[in-house]
């Protein structure tokens, strides 16, 4: 009789021999078995229901402990132990390979830059050798796609050199690219051979697991590297060699490591000095003024600023933002900040070889840009205590020079040594102005000038000098007021490219005093700029004004405007006329009498 389930039959249940007294089956034993039938269809169901139960909850249970594997084999790429000790990031991605796909190894690619990659190590760093892309790898980073490779389906683009990499014999090959979030492939997992049954290949679903498993791959690898870097910069931050003293041996230091931990061609430090930016680059110093190029633009920005394709960028300057022997594809300039918001120097990075710049460089300048800031500063620090010795040592050196012991002293050498500390203590030229007694009267026209070396002129009674001798009082003349002239006399500054000066002797270790001068007439279109501090020195007796010292700073071979006089200067310009004419009372009184012969010139003194 059939056994029936809604309708449809499903099995045939068959009696036979009938035992007992009749041997032989009537229409009653068949009507039974038509009323068993359809109770045992049910017992039948319900048996192979329960089987199927069990065993989808054998496979939920597979699933779920698959998952749990799953989960925890991603949950250990995103940790990072900060122990030389604990497991790398390509050890971990080996054992998830290993444990979740089956794989008997496995193999990261990193990409570098154009169609150049490299294979990662345990240590995070492979970039020392940089090869073509090829192979099952290199055509799975450059379509995006996942690949699959076997011994009975051989891919085209299978290359052992490269895929083979592997200390087991490849006979299957899953290849998938590691994608970020934006769609960039930063480079390719490999698994080698599928040990879930000899000769078996991977499968389309595994190709689907493993990309989604590559995101976490990639994200952990991004992380992993950035710590990584971090830790090397730190450590060669921290451990500077002794030997490396001096500031520009320093900044070069740092210069070169950084560059070496982000791959970049070229790395410069432009430290800025008011407004303008210098560094060293191959032994050459570039000037960039604050208003130039994309050096000057992150500095008044106070921002990062990314460049692409620089030689392609409508802003782009060659005499400006070119670099000797070097051409630029990309660029990355960093703004680093001093304690209260301003630009205390940019970094400059060119050409990374590992691809295009990202944040994470960023943070890696910052870094340097700390560093290199410290260094600067305390060096600074240093030269400014220096030359607070070499001012108080210019001050005593002058009062020793203005009141001398020797009785064969002339006047005149008097005022030529003094003058020449003078100008140490104020970082400045000094003229001395004395005017001329005649008949008891002092001249109001025409005066004695002193000027270092040896030089003694008779010139007329003018200028700043003549100003604070006519209103007895101090004269002080900034760059901005003598900018203001060149203004109305139609000059304008022109665009410039970057200064470029050989680096000997350094930039910090040049001396103002070798500076060349310039004419004291108020500058026209293109002359350079001076700022005037005039103080006159009064007669302590009659509290008349004989004469003036003239203190001025020109501008040279810097882009920099002129460091106008303080009230510090001021008031130091006065204690020194004040010891230059105790100084001359000193000296009248303790000189011998003069002769008949000599008492005209001694007039004249």
């Amino acid at each position: 009789a059939p056994r029936e389930n809604g309708g449809k039959v499903i099995a045939v249940l068959q009696v036979m021999n009938k035992l007992g007294e009749a041997d032989v089956f009537a229409d009653k034993h068949a009507a039974l078995l038509t009323e068993f039938c359809p109770l045992a269809a049910v017992l039948m169901d319900n048996a192979m229901s329960l089987l199927e139960l069990r065993q989808f909850k054998a496979s939920a249970k597979s699933a779920l402990q698959h998952r749990n594997v799953v989960v925890q084999e991603i949950a250990t790429l995103h940790t990072f132990e900060d122990d030389r000790q604990s497991p790398s990031l390509l050890f971990r991605v080996k054992r998830m390979a290993r444990t979740v796909l089956q794989a008997q190894d496995c193999v990261i690619f990193v990409t570098a830059g154009k169609r150049k990659m490299y294979e990662l190590q345990d240590n995070l760093r492979g970039d020392s050798f940089f090869e073509p892309w090829a192979g099952v790898v290199g055509h799975v980073i450059a379509k995006k796609t996942a690949m699959i490779h076997s011994a009975d389906n051989p891919h085209e683009k299978y290359d052992p050199e490269v895929d083979g990499r592997t200390p087991f014999t490849a006979t299957s090959i899953l290849c998938v690219p590691l994608t970020e979030s934006d769609g960039v492939v930063i480079g390719a997992i490999e698994l080698i051979n599928c040990l879930r049954s000899p000769g078996q290949a991977f499968s389309e679903d595994d190709a689907e697991l493993l990309l989604n498993l590559g995101k976490h791959v990639t994200a952990a690898l991004r992380s992993n590297l950035s710590v990584a870097k971090r830790m090397e910069l730190n450590e060669k931050i921290a451990s500077i060699p002794p030997h490396i003293t001096s500031k520009h041996h320093r900044i070069a230091y740092l210069e070169s490591v950084l560059a070496r931990v982000v791959t970049a061609e070229r790395v410069n430090l432009f430290v800025r000095h008011k407004n303008h930016l210098s560094a060293i680059d191959s032994g050459t110093e570039i000037i960039i003024r604050m208003d130039q190029g994309y050096v000057g633009r992150c500095a008044r920005a106070k921002t990062t600023v990314h460049i692409l394709q620089l030689a392609k960028d409508s802003k782009y300057l060659p005499a400006v933002d070119g670099r000797p022997a070097i051409t630029i594809d990309h660029a990355l300039f960093v703004p680093i900040l001093d304690g209260v918001g301003d630009v205390f120097m940019v970094i400059e990075l060119l050409n990374k070889k590992a691809g295009p710049f990202d944040t994470s460089d960023e943070l890696l300048c910052s870094m340097v840009g700390t560093s290199a800031r410290d260094i600067v500063t305390k060096f600074n620090d240093t030269a400014s205590i220096e030359d607070a010795r070499v001012r108080a040592l210019a001050m005593l050196t002058s009062i020793q020079y203005l009141y001398p012991t020797s009785p064969d002293v002339t006047p005149d050498a008097i005022i030529f040594a003094a003058l020449a500390q003078v100008r140490v203590l104020l970082r400045a030229k000094p003229k001395l102005y004395l005017c001329i007694p005649s008949e008891g009267q002092l001249q109001e026209h025409m005066w004695r000038c002193y000027e270092e070396p040896s030089s003694i002129l008779i010139v007329p009674v003018a200028s700043f000098a003549g100003s604070s001798l006519v209103k007895v009082a101090p004269v002080v003349v900034s760059t901005q007021e003598l900018d203001s002239v060149r203004r109305e006399e139609g000059g304008e500054a022109e665009e410039e490219a970057a200064v470029r000066i050989p680096v000997d002797p350094p930039a910090d270790e040049r001396s103002d005093q070798d500076a060349p001068d310039t004419a004291i007439t108020a500058p026209g279109p293109g002359q350079q700029t001076s700022a005037f501090l005039c103080q006159p020195l009064m007669d302590a007796v009659g509290q008349k004004p004989i004469g003036v010292i003239e203190f001025r700073r020109s501008q040279t071979d810097s882009i920099d405007p002129i460091e106008s006089f303080t009230s510090w200067d001021q008031e130091l310009a006065q204690h020194i006329s004040t010891l230059l004419v105790a100084s001359m009372v000193h000296y009248a009184k303790t000189r011998p009498a003069p002769t008949d012969e000599g008492r005209a010139d001694s007039d004249d003194d």
